[in-house]
């Protein structure tokens, strides 16, 4: 017999049903006992259509597409969601309650099976309906009338598959048109002009607890400053995937230093890879990171003047004196190499660097002409040396006569 209400509610309207065996199981933690709820209402959702999609699999499995429909009972909220959910509590609350039904065995916590998902970083929560019926069976037992009997869960009249078979898919083969097509859906779910290392993309979720529990698509749209602080952090937090102490971090900074800084920092992330989105965003609020300068226009080197030979100043009588007087220079300093001993060339060699000295004639070759100019300066540098000494000696000589 259905039972109608005087009350007319919205189309669609969230509410929240909490039975007080649940407020038992979870030791009076109401959070947790929405939870644990919500996660039961959106786990039938999945039973339902599982069997769907395995019938649908094994048609698909004779054709060249393969195996191509989800075969999971991963469920996939933001804490955003499960705030919708749950109506009454926000983050903090939702934490310590997603935690207490991990640590009771009635949920596991996943990451996002699908490999072409990788960006995604919405927690997964597997709900295990086993461990709540096996304490129900041991307060309730079978032969007393309980609020069991009366309650919409399954109970064991649908069996749950083990852990394998909910995140396991059955092997496939994809053509490259059914990988097209994934890489297409991926990349609209992206918003534009963003990294997609550090893009947090939200996939199909679920409604909260509505009278209609069709899926919805909802892309998340990056933090900006028209958004109140508590939107800010919720955003952040999904995106980089950012723990509670960190979470909590975020509204210090939001509360002392203004939304300016933080969404300054989470560009500074934003703007090339990270390994650890999270630690790098509490590293640049709390190192206080700066976007880097973009490179100016390269600064134009100051054309050299170009070095003056003297000889173009010089008129052409003038050059060719000067060049007879650089042969002259250099068929003296040939013919003293020629005359020389062996210990004098020894000591011109000393005394010149060390690339003339590996053009010294050997075995008695022809001199070459870049040898022949060191060996000219140093004949000459000797010669005014000596006409330094002579002039010294002259000029002393004459002091004493006089």
């Amino acid at each position: 017999m259905s039972q109608t209400s005087c009350i007319r509610h919205p189309a669609n309207a969230r509410f929240l049903k909490i039975y007080q065996w649940q407020l038992d199981f979870c030791d009076g933690n109401a959070c947790a006992a929405a939870l644990m709820s919500y996660f039961e209402f959106c786990h039938n959702g999945k039973l339902q259509h599982l069997q769907q999609s395995k019938t649908l699999n094994d048609e698909l499995e004779k054709t060249p597409q393969g195996r191509t429909q989800v075969e999971t009972l991963l469920q996939w909220h933001t804490t955003a969601d499960l705030e919708k959910a749950v109506l009454f509590y926000k983050r903090d609350k939702i934490s310590q309650g997603v935690k207490f039904l991990a640590s009771k065995g009635v949920i596991e916590l996943h990451s996002n099976p699908d490999p072409r998902l990788w960006f995604d970083r919405t927690q997964h929560y597997l709900f295990i309906p086993e461990k709540v019926n096996a304490w129900i069976d041991k307060r309730f037992p079978p032969d007393r009338n309980s609020i069991v009997d009366k309650s919409e869960m399954p109970g064991k009249t649908l069996s749950s598959p083990s852990i394998v078979d909910k995140s396991e898919m059955h092997p496939r083969n994809i053509d490259n048109e059914q990988l097209r097509k994934i890489d297409n859906e991926v990349e609209q779910r992206i918003p534009k002009n963003t990294a997609k290392k550090t893009t947090t993309t939200s996939v199909e979720r679920s409604t909260a607890v509505v009278a209609s529990p069709s899926p919805v698509v909802v892309v998340s749209s990056l933090a900006s400053g028209d958004e109140d602080p508590e939107e800010i952090a919720d955003k952040l937090t999904e995106e980089f995937g950012l723990s509670m102490p960190q979470t909590r971090m975020v509204w210090e900074y939001l509360s002392n230093q203004g939304k300016g800084y933080v969404l300054e920092k989470a560009n500074v992330v934003r703007s090339e890879p990270r390994e650890n989105l999270a630690g790098s965003f509490v590293e640049a609020l709390e190192k206080d990171w700066k976007p880097k300068k973009a490179s100016g226009p390269p600064k134009r080197q100051k054309v050299q003047p170009a070095i003056q030979d003297p000889l173009n100043e010089l008129s052409s009588e003038e050059k060719q004196a000067e060049v007879a007087q650089m042969e002259m220079r250099l068929e003296t300093a040939k013919a003293r190499w020629i005359q020389a001993g062996a210990d004098q060339r020894s000591a011109w060699l000393e005394r010149m660097d060390i690339i003339s000295r590996k053009l010294a004639p050997m075995n008695g070759s022809e001199p070459r002409r870049g040898f022949l100019l060191c060996l000219a300066a140093i004949l000459e540098s000797a010669r005014e040396m000596k006409s330094i000494l002579q002039s010294s000696e002259l000029t002393a000589g004459r002091a004493i006569a006089a």
